[in-house]
């Protein structure tokens, strides 16, 4: 490989690794407003009232198409009061659950009525023994992504936060660091080797110079030589 392959590399994963790395950058500030305007819908994680949440039980295991298991990652969309009045039986809600110290779950509908309405986990042998009120509706499923759930309940750890997050960025700057220190001595080097060429040019100059300089003079010593004979 000759050396207009090898830059030509370099730069190719120069260019890949810069786009992990704005990737990244950008994936974090993403889930930083994610988990920042959570506190606003009753700890949902959600952008523009499009939410995720992690399922941690096997509550909501069954054969519908919108059950789902643990460790999956399900959508959710935060719904404004009006709406939460034109839920329909057998559709997924999440709400805020007294039973389990306010936390959040996930059923289906299978009644409504006027103050609430009645919910049950598709694995469960019976229905929830309270009426969820519509204050306590928080959203409604809109759809998962079968085992993603386990990698989001990872990350939310300190330990997953730092493996997933701060390593590879760590790396990636120490990688960034490198990059800018061999521009910055690839920049030096070719500052050095074009000063030390127009140095050599005005030597070779100066030379030359000198030579016609002497050449001169051996001349005009001729002539004058010629001249007195």
């Amino acid at each position: 490989m000759d050396t207009k392959q090898v830059n030509q590399a370099a730069r190719i994963t120069k260019i890949v690794l810069n786009v992990i790395f704005y990737t990244l950058i950008a994936l974090i500030l993403l889930y930083s407003i994610v988990v920042i305007t959570s506190r606003g819908a009753s700890d949902i994680p959600n952008i523009f009232g499009n939410g995720f949440l992690a399922v941690e039980t096997d509550s909501m295991v069954g054969d519908n198409e919108d059950s789902f298991n643990p460790n999956d990652l399900i959508f959710v969309k935060i719904l404004k009061d009006d709406e939460k009045r034109n839920l329909q039986v057998g559709q997924v809600i999440t709400f805020i659950d007294h039973s389990r110290q306010g936390r959040l779950n996930t059923h289906r509908i299978i009644e409504v009525r006027p103050d609430g309405v009645r919910t049950q986990g598709d694995n469960a042998s019976g229905p929830d023994l309270f009426i969820t009120s519509y204050d306590d509706i928080v959203a409604v499923y809109q759809g998962k992504i079968g085992g993603l759930g386990g990698f989001v309940l990872f990350l939310q750890t300190q330990l997953g936060f730092g493996l997933v997050v701060l390593l590879p960025i760590f790396l990636l700057l120490i990688y960034q660091g490198i990059v800018l220190f061999m521009h910055i001595y690839e920049l030096k080097r070719e500052k050095l080797l074009i000063e030390q060429k127009e140095l050599q040019e005005k030597a070779k100059q100066e030379l030359e110079a000198e030579k016609e300089r002497i050449r001169q003079e051996l001349l005009k010593e001729l002539q004058e030589k010629n001249k007195d004979k």
